[in-house]
């Protein structure tokens, strides 16, 4: 949810120095989804760290998030 345009987060999986970015919908304080991305996992235990690094960003709240099996 987010309360003004143009704002994304940033995501990178176990520490990848090149994140993939997130671009959040402007929804005037209603639940929207954001466009899907595709992230590689590894077998076993991964780590996601979410941030932003574009100022100003406010109001921005992530719901949940669904991690699917790709195609091989």
């Amino acid at each position: 949810m987010t309360s003004n345009v143009n704002q994304s987060l940033q995501l990178s999986v176990n520490g990848a120095e090149s994140p993939a970015t997130i671009q959040l919908p402007f929804t005037m304080g209603k639940w929207a989804d954001s466009e899907t991305i595709t992230v590689t996992l590894k077998q076993g235990a991964n780590t996601l760290q979410f941030w932003r690094d574009q100022a100003p960003q406010d109001g921005v709240a992530l719901k949940s998030f669904t991690l699917k099996p790709g195609v091989p």
